[in-house]
């Protein structure tokens, strides 16, 4: 308990019923989270007992390694610490009967179903040309999902993408059904399902945890509640960690009412407020909560207050036009690395203690290549992960046929690639011999040589079954999976394919399998767990690797991609009318305007702001040019009400000459461009 605040202390104390811990930000919540664990099992309560749930993997991990010096490595490792999907994994894994699956089920990933869906537009002749949103149709299935409205419940609505979105619903979760499939929300929304239709499957569920923890609170949507609750309405032990003033994620079906509401939902319980901040100098905090307290909506009332101090004032810049921003910022950043007269006390700054935060990643863009003039490097945070990247996702399918050769959307992917003459005629002619008979895609292609299909295509791919086959009966007898996978590669022509291309294209493919190749390497090194299993973490991305963070670079990170990251200097940039607060959340006539979006962005500057440590630059830009003209622009009205004690107002000039590396720089990338 020693170095824990009254209010951390009260947290870590409550053993039984519902807690909800009000956590501000910067005050220490994993903490307490994991000094609440190690408390429950210094009391007795066994560690496979307790329940630990986060939203990100990366979470998971690290409150798992700072559980280990509290309560060793052994109970450690005995405690459940995951996120809602790969609880939902684990679950279903057990409960695959449950599930009316026999045998093993495949995760289908974003990318994945939006292939499918696709698809089905395809075969209900849905034109698709390249201006459709597939991600529109993909959001309203997934809000429908998590809400249990089944496509019978689904209120019809006068709107294009809507109405689409209805029409394929019903053969969306016929098709993953008889692909033995289930999507990201079928791994929440189907255990809270089978718990509700099975008593004694609930009973069991309800005997394993005792104590369960959520973090992240204000994210959570209605299914994950209600998944929350299947399991601990009988003793009700439950402890939420939150922040409603960082509820950010409305769009994609997070309920903020789950956290405002939650002494209704659980009744009786204790609250506990940590409002100490141990992130930022006192003058950030101050411009924090000045703008949280305009909020319109209903809140929780909290109030941070600085554990670090005093410090510099926020600065808040205006700059003649949008261009001279971006210049600002490139300037300032120079300033900072050499000790100059922006950086405080004159001291030198790394790139890496350096943020610049936007709301929409087309503010990113113009960022990039003056960034790159300026000759300072940078890198995108959450960009194209490793395992979306094409020739990644091309080997795990191969992996995901051999482990489960039923899984036709895997099988399809990999069939052509690289091509072996499976146009869609052939695709069609298996698929209705299939329907023919009653046989799935994978019989049907063992059929492949009694097909009407040329000859050739029938002995590609009666040759990959083939190699298929080979894998599979090489890792049952424990071949390490790094040797199995590059022979697979190299006997269907794969990696021929890759090494076809020698360009910096190809080069970059071929980086990125050696990185997956690691990732197989430390499988087999380890053993823990089954191929099954790896291959669900990859579709979770739990594997993705180390991140270098020795590289001293720049972060570029849009405002939701920021959340749970802080950073010693921070750019908010683009603090306008139309960008932060987002037009859209603004403007009547936009169908996806809601009523609360104008508070849901103010809460999402607020995150930016909270990213800070030591200063914060709050920039905006009175103009845009476009066409000769300059377009007025107003400042956001989340600066208003800042207190003047507070920041201090900068104006920046519109130009300034080249430094000699700026022009070099510069001249070598439009040298770049004309040889290119």
């Amino acid at each position: 308990m020693s170095g824990l605040n009254p209010a951390q202390a009260a947290a870590v104390e409550h053993t039984d019923g519902p807690m909800l811990v009000l956590a501000g930000a910067g005050s220490g919540k994993t903490r307490v989270i994991t000094h609440r664990i190690a408390r429950l099992v210094d009391r007795g309560v066994r560690p496979s007992s307790i329940l630990a749930v986060s939203f990100t993997n990366k979470a998971a991990a690290e409150m798992r390694e700072r559980m280990i010096p509290l309560v060793g490595h052994e109970d450690a490792h005995r405690l459940w610490l995951s996120t809602f999907h790969s609880f939902g994994v684990r679950f279903l894994q057990e409960e695959t009967r449950a599930l009316g699956y026999e045998g093993r089920f495949v995760i289908f990933d974003q990318g994945d179903c939006v292939g499918l869906l696709r698809e089905l537009m395809r075969e209900e002749g849905i034109p698709t040309d390249r201006s459709f949103d597939m991600m529109a149709i993909v959001s309203r299935i997934s809000l429908w999902k998590n809400a249990f409205q089944m496509p019978g419940n689904v209120r019809e609505i006068d709107y294009e993408y809507d109405n689409i979105a209805r029409a394929i619903y019903p053969l969306y979760l016929e098709r993953l059904e008889s692909m033995h499939a289930v999507d990201f929300d079928d791994l929440v929304v189907r255990p809270v399902q089978i718990m509700r239709e099975r008593e004694d499957l609930r009973k069991k569920w309800r005997a394993r945890f005792r104590h369960v923890m959520i973090d992240e609170f204000q994210d959570t949507n209605i299914a994950q509640l209600a998944l929350v609750k299947q399991i601990v309405d009988e003793h009700q032990n439950i402890c939420v960690v939150g922040d409603d003033d960082q509820s950010i994620y409305g769009w994609r079906g997070a309920d903020v009412g789950n956290i405002l509401d939650f002494e209704k939902t659980f009744r009786g319980a204790k609250v506990v407020k940590l409002e100490m901040n141990y992130r930022s100098r006192a003058p950030i905090l101050e411009v924090a909560n000045a703008v949280i307290a305009q909020s319109k909506t209903k809140r929780h009332e909290k109030q941070l207050r600085p554990a670090r101090g005093s410090g510099p004032k926020v600065r808040v810049v205006n700059t003649p036009d949008t261009t001279a921003e971006i210049k600002f910022v490139a300037r300032e950043i120079h300033d900072l690395r050499k000790g100059g007269d922006a950086s405080p006390g004159g001291v030198p700054r790394k790139y890496k203690d350096i943020a610049i935060l936007y709301r929409s990643n087309t503010q990113a863009k113009l960022f990039e290549e003056e960034l790159r003039v300026a000759g300072i490097p940078y890198r995108m945070f959450g960009g194209t992960q490793l395992f979306d990247r094409k020739e990644v996702k091309d080997i795990i399918a191969y992996l995901r046929v051999v482990n489960d050769p039923e899984d036709e959307l895997s099988l399809r992917r990999i069939l052509n690639t690289p091509a072996r003459g499976f146009g869609s005629k052939a695709l069609k002619t298996v698929r209705a011999y299939g329907l023919r008979h009653g046989l799935s895609f994978y019989q049907s292609l063992r059929r492949l040589q009694t097909l009407d299909v040329p000859v050739r295509t029938a002995r590609n791919g009666m040759d990959l079954l083939s190699a298929l086959q080979t894998a599979r009966d090489a890792l049952e007898t424990g071949a390490p999976l790094e040797e199995v996978t590059q022979r697979l590669l190299e006997e269907t022509g794969f990696t021929s394919m890759i090494f076809e291309d020698q360009t910096k294209v190809g080069e970059r493919r071929r980086e990125n399998i050696e990185f997956l190749m690691r990732t197989f390497r430390r499988f087999d090194s380890e053993r823990k767990i089954s191929l099954a299993q790896l291959l669900a973490r990859i579709s979770l991305r739990e594997e993705t690797g180390e991140e270098d963070d020795s590289r001293d670079e720049i972060t570029l990170s849009s405002l939701h991609s920021s959340k749970g990251l802080e950073f010693n200097i921070v750019f908010l940039i683009g603090c306008v009318e139309g960008k932060l607060p987002h037009q859209r959340t603004v403007d009547p006539k936009l169908t996806d305007a809601a009523p609360t979006g104008v508070d849901e962005e103010r809460r999402l500057f607020y995150v930016g702001v909270t990213r800070a440590r030591d200063l914060l630059y709050l920039t905006r830009a009175s103009g845009k040019k476009s066409r000769g003209r300059t377009a007025p622009l107003f400042p956001s009205r989340f600066l208003e009400g800042l207190p003047d004690e507070s920041v201090e107002m900068y104006t920046a000039s519109a130009e300034k000459e080249m430094s000699p590396d700026e022009v070099a720089n510069f001249a070598d990338m439009i040298l770049a461009k004309l040889r290119k």
